[in-house]
């Protein structure tokens, strides 16, 4: 009791309080702060923990403040002192933490770490503006501003590759100057769409759409799978496909599928007219004439023959590697038939081919289905498996499909099992025979139902197994069990 009166006085003694203020080591406490620390001699500890402890924390308020230690991550959570502040944790920085991350020159300062944010409290980028409004987010001033773009390293150095500047009223994109190898390339959703060759000319992935002044569109060229279309939109219904030459329309193709003046295309040799193209109602014909039998239609792609239709009606595909057929929908691949050496190999972007409801292969999870179009083991027979002859094989060609199965009770009574499996008790030995087998040097397992008996196998006569129980001291007896049959290979 004594010792608890001397703790309590000590107590109000060392916090005295004035005025709503506390003081610790001092008797006269600012009054403007509601605890006042004073020591020559000792620092305040306030609680560290480690990062994963700050983090289990729920719902710490705004303005708590912690020390965390534990492991240094520079980049995003260094050891040292945080504050809670708009939901999240912060780190109190000091001209320490600041000088390892910018570095003065002479003209200019830089930083080899951290990103710059301008509007962004969290830029992901070393250089990340927001700016609310339609204002311009970055202004170039001067004769002709200009950004330059470089590709390398600090090691190997730094090649111009292209720039963007202004030069009188023109806007110039450009690669660098006298490079005969850098290209333009445009790009959408992340994907190469169109480029313009160091000689100005212009591919692209997609098609071209022309316009009226008023930007409604008109016609267009595109590539249409392994076909080049050049046609008009559909909106524009009294517009017609003309190919001019030498300033006279030669051919024209209007929007009913008309080609005049003629409205067929034929193909000669001399006299002898060999191919054609023709609107035939509303199909387009493209073939050889019947007069031509030894002829085939082929399509040809950068000198090579990539189709050819026999008169059979056989069609072949020839590639340089790996010949493919694409599916598509909206113009997206979805599915392919390759040949790949001698193998040919059917896919599909959704990982799965099926072969109706029967088949289902599962390029994702390397997974195959019978009888189910979700696998979900590298084998998945939904239905009866049935094995007429053959082994079941595991990695090191062992067979473990069983010979079979039973279980017998103390009296040789067979109780469940295969129906190749029959056995008795002949005193404390178990006489075991598979129909039809020899069953002499087979992986026999023997469960029996008496933990505290042991149970062995051995040879016996006539390609049958004995089966034996023992207990601790040696003695056999007679108890119930199951056992498999495995044959060897």
């Amino acid at each position: 009791m004594k010792k608890l009166f001397l703790l309590i006085t000590f107590s109000f003694l060392l916090f005295t309080s004035y005025s709503q203020s506390i003081g610790i080591g001092t008797n006269l406490p600012n009054s403007n702060a509601i605890l006042d620390v004073a020591s020559g001699s000792k620092g305040m500890l306030i609680p560290r923990m480690t990062q994963t402890q700050r983090d289990a924390m729920l719902n710490p308020p705004s303005g708590m403040i912690l020390y965390m230690n534990g492991t240094n991550d520079v980049q995003n959570h260094p050891i040292g002192f945080y504050y809670r502040g708009s939901g999240l944790w912060k780190y109190i920085m000091s001209n320490a933490d600041i000088d390892k991350t910018w570095q003065k020159i002479t003209g200019g300062q830089y930083s080899l770490l951290d990103n710059i944010g301008i509007g962004n409290i969290a830029p992901t980028a070393p250089l990340h503006i927001r700016k609310a409004g339609s204002f311009p987010l970055i202004r170039l001033d001067g004769g002709m501003p200009s950004i330059y773009f470089s590709v390398g390293n600090e090691q190997d150095g730094y090649s111009n590759t292209g720039r963007i500047y202004a030069s009188g009223n023109d806007l110039v994109i450009g690669g660098a100057l006298g490079s005969s190898e850098k290209r333009i390339v445009f790009q959408l959703s992340g994907a190469d769409k169109a480029m313009f060759e160091p000689d100005g000319t212009l591919k692209t992935k997609s098609e071209i759409r022309f316009t009226d002044a008023a930007f409604t569109e008109k016609g267009y060229v595109q590539m249409n799978g392994n076909d080049l279309r050049i046609g008009t939109v559909s909106s524009n219904n009294t517009g017609n496909f003309i190919v001019h030459n030498n300033g006279t329309d030669m051919l024209t193709i209007n929007a009913s599928g008309d080609v005049i003046p003629a409205g067929n295309i034929q193909f000669k040799d001399g006299a002898a007219e060999k191919t054609f193209i023709q609107r035939n109602g509303d199909d387009l014909r493209l073939g050889t004439n019947s007069s031509n039998a030894l002829g085939n239609v082929i399509v040809r792609m950068d000198g090579n023959d990539r189709f050819k239709f026999e008169k059979s009606g056989r069609l072949t595909l020839q590639a340089d590697v790996n010949p493919t057929i694409y599916f598509a929908t909206g113009g997206v691949n979805q599915a392919f038939l390759q040949l790949q050496g001698q193998d040919l190999r059917i896919s599909a972007t959704g990982n799965k081919v099926k072969l109706s409801d029967v088949l289902t292969v599962d390029d994702a999870s390397k997974r195959v289905g019978i009888g189910t179009v979700d696998p979900d083991q590298k084998l998945h027979v939904q239905g009866t498996v049935k094995i007429s002859t053959g082994q079941v094989l595991n990695n090191s060609n062992e067979n473990i499909l069983p010979l079979g199965f039973a279980v017998f009770d103390g009296s040789g009574n067979k109780l469940s099992g295969t129906g190749n499996l029959t056995g008795s008790w002949s005193g404390t030995n178990f006489l075991l025979t598979c129909s039809g087998e020899n069953i002499n040097n087979t992986a026999v397992s023997i469960t029996c139902r008496n933990a505290r008996l042991m149970p062995s196998f051995s040879n016996a006569s006539s390609g049958r197994v004995q089966i034996n129980f023992f207990d601790d001291g040696g003695d056999a007896y007679v108890a119930g069990f199951s056992v498999v049959i495995y044959k060897s290979n």
